[in-house]
């Protein structure tokens, strides 16, 4: 292991990049066996959900550890070679692999554009998708590029005592991240690219409906993905909330199954979510350097980690933190917003409508299976269903029955269950 670990750190720039080209290429053939493997499954079972949710998992799976180990071995690679840019090597050895990352997830990108366009009859082009995913990518890294900039600069490095200083390195980045948390609304909408919703009736109904709740200071944006067929909502901003809602929703959605969705974002606002996260995220800044002074005094009183111990047992805390935060923080959180969204008056069978009709829309799975259930940000629809009609003393069979046939039978956009 020690071998490996010096072998990557001393590899010449010509080697650095060739191992980045071939690691780009093996991240092109596992797109490739993915399409291959998605073809096969949908010739098996000719159910367009299950052939998603099966390309879903091997990405997950597959693609995520393939991008962990291209993402640590350049960041190895090309530390030594970033020395001259002094404090902000580790901002130069991050633009290296995201920019890397970028070429592969756009590859990959094009590689599956045809065969999920063929899946979910969706009309956006390649260079839509491609331009949807460096928004994304792109405003999701810089206030990453922000914090770094800061921390490596060190603007306060000549403040107070030595041990002071140990103070200030920890509460330097949490007072940025929170800073730019505050910020964030604005990456949301441009990444997004929402608008403001057109005055008229519905934004009126909608806005009696969230100030009905409590909440004062808050938007609503229209959010285009027609093209891409993709039906959700979602809420940001830790002061001024705005709330983003698919117009592909609401074009497929009664108003009062919108009110439910739009009830469950309300409920991740009633329910403080956005803060408990942005308290959650702060930890991995206290996280990191307590786990480092452990294994300092554990050094001081036994014997030395290896480097590449250090290293692995790092990594291991600091993603299943992130696991524990994302996955199942984060499944708590939705099943909370779900109950508050009957709290606020939504008929527990429209609702369940308006689940049902967000996995068929976004040709989702109603179950997972037991392992992928814990490694979701979401619980099941089926199991969300079951829990709104459970705890409202509903039949599930029989609701699911009327559910099923008002939505492949619409008379009108009235849910009539």
């Amino acid at each position: 292991m020690i071998d490996f670990f010096e072998f990557l750190f001393n590899l010449s720039l010509a080697q650095v990049i060739f191992m980045n080209i071939g690691m780009i290429f093996i991240n092109i053939l596992l797109s490739l066996f993915i399409k291959s493997a998605t073809k096969k499954k949908y010739k098996k079972t000719n159910s367009v959900e299950e052939t998603l949710y099966f390309q879903q998992m091997l990405g997950k799976y597959l693609q995520f550890i393939s991008t962990l180990i291209t993402a640590f071995l350049l960041t190895l690679s090309i530390m030594p070679h970033l020395e001259w840019m002094g404090n902000l090597k580790i901002l130069g050895a991050l633009i290296f692999v995201y920019f890397n990352l970028f070429i592969i997830l756009i590859l990959n990108s094009l590689i599956l554009h045809d065969l999920n366009k063929s899946l979910r009859k969706t009309t956006s082009t390649k260079w839509e998708d491609i331009k949807l995913l460096l928004r994304v990518l792109i405003f999701s890294v810089i206030p990453m590029i922000i914090m770094l900039v800061i921390i490596d600069t060190q603007p306060f490095k000549n403040l107070g005592s030595a041990k002071m200083q140990k103070y200030i390195k920890i509460l330097t980045p949490m007072v940025i991240y929170i800073l730019l948390s505050f910020i964030m609304p604005l990456f949301t909408k441009y990444m997004l690219k929402g608008k403001p919703f057109e005055e008229g009736e519905l934004k009126d109904d909608f806005t009696a409906f969230v100030e009905k709740s409590g909440v004062k200071k808050f938007k609503l944006y229209l959010w285009a993905t027609k093209d891409n067929k993709h039906a959700n909502a979602l809420v940001s901003g830790l002061l001024t909330k705005e709330i983003f809602m698919s117009d592909y929703l609401l074009e497929n959605f009664s108003t009062e199954e919108a009110k439910g969705i739009l009830a469950h974002e309300i409920g991740h606002i009633k329910k403080h979510h956005l803060w408990i996260r942005t308290a959650l995220i702060l930890g991995l800044f206290i996280l990191g350097p307590v786990l480092g002074n452990l294994m300092e005094l554990f050094e001081d009183n036994f014997y030395e980690i290896p480097f590449w111990l250090g290293l692995l047992i790092l990594a291991a805390v600091m993603i299943g933190y992130l696991v524990f935060l994302k996955y199942f923080i984060s499944r708590t959180q939705e099943r909370q917003a779900d109950a508050f969204a009957l709290e606020m008056g939504i008929d527990p069978m429209v609702y369940a409508s308006a689940l049902y009709k967000l996995a068929k829309l976004n040709n989702s799975v109603m179950k997972f299976n037991k392992l992928d259930e814990k490694l979701q940000t979401h619980p099941s629809i089926a199991r969300r269903i079951k829990y709104i009609l459970e705890k409202n003393g509903l039949n599930m069979d029989e609701v699911m029955d009327k559910i099923i046939y008002n939505f492949e039978n619409p008379t009108s956009k009235d849910v009539n269950c």
